[in-house]
Protein backbone atom coordinates (compact mmCIF):
# COMPACT_ATOMS: atom_id res chain seq x y z
CA UNK A 1 0.00 0.00 0.00
CA UNK A 2 2.87 2.63 0.03
CA UNK A 3 2.40 3.08 -3.81
CA UNK A 4 -1.32 3.96 -3.14
CA UNK A 5 0.65 7.19 -0.69
CA UNK A 6 2.77 7.85 -2.78
CA UNK A 7 0.48 8.35 -5.92
CA UNK A 8 1.49 5.30 -7.65
CA UNK A 9 4.29 6.78 -9.13
CA UNK A 10 6.04 4.24 -11.12
CA UNK A 11 9.69 4.55 -9.67
CA UNK A 12 12.80 2.69 -10.08
CA UNK A 13 12.05 1.41 -6.27
CA UNK A 14 8.52 0.29 -6.94
CA UNK A 15 9.97 -1.71 -9.56
CA UNK A 16 12.86 -3.35 -8.04
CA UNK A 17 9.90 -4.66 -5.49
CA UNK A 18 7.57 -5.75 -7.90
CA UNK A 19 10.57 -7.75 -9.57
CA UNK A 20 11.79 -9.00 -6.64
CA UNK A 21 8.11 -10.43 -5.53
CA UNK A 22 8.06 -11.97 -9.50
CA UNK A 23 11.12 -13.92 -8.97
CA UNK A 24 10.37 -14.37 -5.23
CA UNK A 25 6.37 -16.42 -5.84
CA UNK A 26 7.92 -18.08 -8.59
CA UNK A 27 7.42 -22.05 -8.61
CA UNK A 28 10.41 -24.03 -9.52
CA UNK A 29 9.48 -26.99 -8.77
CA UNK A 30 6.97 -29.41 -7.09
CA UNK A 31 7.13 -32.57 -4.81
CA UNK A 32 5.18 -34.90 -7.20
CA UNK A 33 3.77 -38.56 -5.79
CA UNK A 34 4.90 -38.13 -2.40
CA UNK A 35 8.96 -37.81 -2.69
CA UNK A 36 9.77 -37.39 -6.26
CA UNK A 37 11.13 -33.47 -7.10
CA UNK A 38 9.71 -32.17 -10.24
CA UNK A 39 11.28 -28.84 -12.21
CA UNK A 40 10.79 -29.53 -16.06
CA UNK A 41 7.87 -26.63 -17.03
CA UNK A 42 6.04 -29.03 -19.40
CA UNK A 43 5.52 -31.45 -16.57
CA UNK A 44 4.85 -29.39 -14.01
CA UNK A 45 2.35 -27.64 -16.40
CA UNK A 46 0.30 -31.24 -16.90
CA UNK A 47 0.73 -32.32 -12.95
CA UNK A 48 -0.51 -29.00 -12.03
CA UNK A 49 -3.33 -29.06 -14.94
CA UNK A 50 -4.13 -32.92 -13.63
CA UNK A 51 -4.31 -32.02 -10.24
CA UNK A 52 -6.92 -28.94 -10.63
CA UNK A 53 -9.27 -31.09 -13.12
CA UNK A 54 -9.31 -34.07 -10.05
CA UNK A 55 -10.23 -31.70 -7.52
CA UNK A 56 -13.11 -29.45 -9.40
CA UNK A 57 -14.46 -32.46 -11.16
CA UNK A 58 -14.63 -35.14 -8.35
CA UNK A 59 -18.37 -35.52 -7.60
CA UNK A 60 -18.38 -34.77 -3.49
CA UNK A 61 -21.90 -35.65 -1.55
CA UNK A 62 -23.28 -33.14 1.08
CA UNK A 63 -24.24 -34.58 4.39
CA UNK A 64 -27.41 -32.99 5.13
CA UNK A 65 -26.76 -33.72 9.22
CA UNK A 66 -25.05 -30.55 10.27
CA UNK A 67 -23.59 -31.52 13.89
CA UNK A 68 -23.40 -27.55 15.57
CA UNK A 69 -26.93 -27.14 14.54
CA UNK A 70 -28.62 -25.76 17.53
CA UNK A 71 -25.37 -25.24 19.40
CA UNK A 72 -25.98 -21.56 19.03
CA UNK A 73 -28.24 -19.41 20.30
CA UNK A 74 -30.87 -18.56 17.42
CA UNK A 75 -31.89 -14.50 16.46
CA UNK A 76 -35.29 -13.23 17.05
CA UNK A 77 -37.05 -11.20 14.27
CA UNK A 78 -35.92 -8.02 15.78
CA UNK A 79 -32.23 -8.65 15.64
CA UNK A 80 -32.37 -9.97 12.13
CA UNK A 81 -34.10 -7.01 10.94
CA UNK A 82 -31.61 -5.07 12.27
CA UNK A 83 -29.41 -6.68 10.17
CA UNK A 84 -31.03 -5.30 7.27
CA UNK A 85 -31.34 -1.67 8.08
CA UNK A 86 -29.90 0.69 6.36
CA UNK A 87 -26.56 2.55 7.14
CA UNK A 88 -26.96 5.96 6.99
CA UNK A 89 -24.22 8.82 6.03
CA UNK A 90 -24.14 10.58 8.98
CA UNK A 91 -23.51 7.18 11.29
CA UNK A 92 -20.62 6.56 8.98
CA UNK A 93 -19.19 9.75 9.54
CA UNK A 94 -19.99 9.65 13.63
CA UNK A 95 -18.57 6.25 13.75
CA UNK A 96 -15.55 7.21 11.61
CA UNK A 97 -14.68 10.33 13.47
CA UNK A 98 -15.31 8.77 16.65
CA UNK A 99 -12.15 6.98 16.03
CA UNK A 100 -8.71 7.03 17.62
CA UNK A 101 -6.90 8.74 14.70
CA UNK A 102 -3.84 6.71 14.89
CA UNK A 103 -4.89 4.11 17.57
CA UNK A 104 -4.79 0.90 15.11
CA UNK A 105 -4.30 0.05 11.37
CA UNK A 106 -6.87 -0.62 8.96
CA UNK A 107 -6.86 -3.91 6.76
CA UNK A 108 -5.32 -1.97 4.19
CA UNK A 109 -2.56 -0.95 6.16
CA UNK A 110 -4.15 2.80 6.71
CA UNK A 111 -4.44 4.57 9.77
CA UNK A 112 -8.12 5.71 10.64
CA UNK A 113 -6.71 9.36 10.05
CA UNK A 114 -6.00 9.18 6.52
CA UNK A 115 -9.80 8.51 5.81
CA UNK A 116 -10.87 11.23 8.47
CA UNK A 117 -8.76 13.40 6.01
CA UNK A 118 -10.96 12.79 2.84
Amino acid sequence: MVWLANCDRNTRYFRSHTLIRYRHNKIDGLRIDGDEWCFENELLKQHVVEYFKGLFSTDYTVDRVFPCRGRFPSLSTIEKDNLCLVVSNEEVHRVMFGMAPLKALGVDGFHVKFYQAQ
